[in-house]
């Protein structure tokens, strides 16, 4: 299978570059040139396509924050609660330990 300019492009894309390729086939299907090689619609439904990506890489990631802001807060309650509880352990052993005190 003969792979095209935008199938290249698009996957080279993938790492990084991803911006700078979304702006390239915007101008290319910004081109007013009569005779190009390439389909000007394929060039704008690729640029459309990697913006939508890029919103929802976003959206990913706010909510990939916010799950680790959750279990972080869960780890550090569940920390709090084990650090009480052997407080808890230790004044009673010295309690039994000691019992005049």
């Amino acid at each position: 299978m003969r792979k095209s300019v935008f199938h290249i492009l698009y996957f080279s894309a993938s790492k990084n570059l991803y911006i700078p390729v979304t702006r390239l086939f915007g101008s290319l299907a910004e081109n007013k040139s009569q005779n190009v090689p390439y389909d000007r619609d394929v060039a704008d439904q690729r640029r459309k396509y990697g913006d939508s990506l890029m919103r929802k890489v976003e959206d990913a990631m706010d909510v990939q924050r916010r799950h680790e802001n959750e279990q972080e807060s869960k780890v550090a309650m569940a920390r709090q609660r084990r650090q009480d509880e052997k407080d808890r352990q230790e004044a009673e052993e010295v309690r039994q330990r000691y019992p005049g005190l």
